[in-house]
């Protein structure tokens, strides 16, 4: 909440489809866990900016991808 209260200051706030970009970006890492994948990879199936990926990302877990990616990959994906 204090980061949407943040953004909101700076004149950015999240957008309304974020919660549809981070599903597709869960999908990815989940369908292709076993592969290398990049932020850019993330952002390409989602069809966002790298930067606006990486954020969209550290909103919704709070840690930025490199440090992330590989351990919740690994989790099951919630029905």
């Amino acid at each position: 909440m204090l980061e949407s209260l943040a953004a909101a200051s700076r004149g950015k706030s999240p957008s309304h489809d974020e919660p549809l970009r981070w599903r597709i970006m869960r999908e990815k890492m989940h369908d292709d866990f076993r592969e290398s994948l990049r932020v850019k990879d993330l952002a390409e199936a989602a069809g966002v900016h790298p930067v606006h990926a990486a954020r969209i990302f550290r909103r919704t877990l709070g840690g930025r991808p490199a440090n992330t990616c590989s351990t919740f990959a690994c989790r099951p994906l919630a029905a």
